[in-house]
């Protein structure tokens, strides 16, 4: 009904707009329909849970670093900082986990 008052030219963009649509779920392997949107979600919680984990080793280490090169000590701050940096990546992953597991539910 509102589509026949719509100008020709207006109907026409709108076709142009559907066909797009439909040529974007196609080269997209279906993702916008439900296919591989799996695969993305999955794929974007392991990039997350490894962003999570090396950041906080790195952070951990390079603080580390700088306190043994100021201290003029040589690995001792730099390995525990390094285990206090893996803990924090674990607990970041598992804060992570839980967040996720009550947003499912």
């Amino acid at each position: 009904m509102v589509e026949d008052s719509l100008p020709q030219d207006l109907q026409d963009m709108k076709q142009k707009i559907a066909t797009a649509k439909g040529s974007k779920i196609a080269s997209n392997g279906g993702a916008e329909e439900g296919k591989g949107s799996e695969f993305i979600s999955a794929a974007r919680v392991g990039l997350r849970i490894g962003t999570e984990m090396l950041s906080a080793v790195l952070i951990g280490g390079a603080i580390g670093y700088t306190i043994d090169k100021w201290l003029e000590t040589q690995p001792i701050f730099l390995v525990a900082f390094l285990i206090i940096g893996g803990a924090a990546g674990i607990l970041n992953i598992y804060r992570f986990a839980k967040d996720r597991e009550a947003t499912n539910k």
